[in-house]
């Protein structure tokens, strides 16, 4: 993201120079609370994705798994949270795993 002065920030930096304006006091009040690394940072990851074209396929540890990883090797999995994911079409037309191999295909190549 870019101030007004043209300077370009990170989404921390932002969260972190004025968090109420951007989490909102709700958030923080909330989420906040619960966990205090969150009353500078983002919960979760807003993304909005076209499938026009194949998308790749990505894998997530759990939390568990996300905090040993970050203390193991914190240069690569610089977060220790988990990433749950959430997929909502837009349309009616949408097909979900559309043009996957079958079951039996899978099987066969492994």
């Amino acid at each position: 993201m870019k101030e007004k002065n043209g300077q370009e920030i990170s989404i921390k930096e932002l969260f972190e120079k004025d968090a109420k304006k951007y989490l909102g006091q709700q958030y923080l009040e909330v989420l906040g609370e619960r966990d205090v690394t969150l009353k500078n940072s983002l919960a979760y990851l807003f993304k909005v994705l076209s499938v026009r074209t194949a998308l790749s396929i990505q894998a997530h540890p759990n939390k568990e798994l996300a905090q040993k990883l970050h203390e193991e090797f914190p240069d690569k999995y610089k977060d220790p949270n988990h990433k749950p994911e959430i997929a909502i079409a837009l349309s009616d037309d949408f097909m979900a795993c559309y043009g996957f191999s079958s079951a039996e295909k899978i099987l066969h190549n492994l």
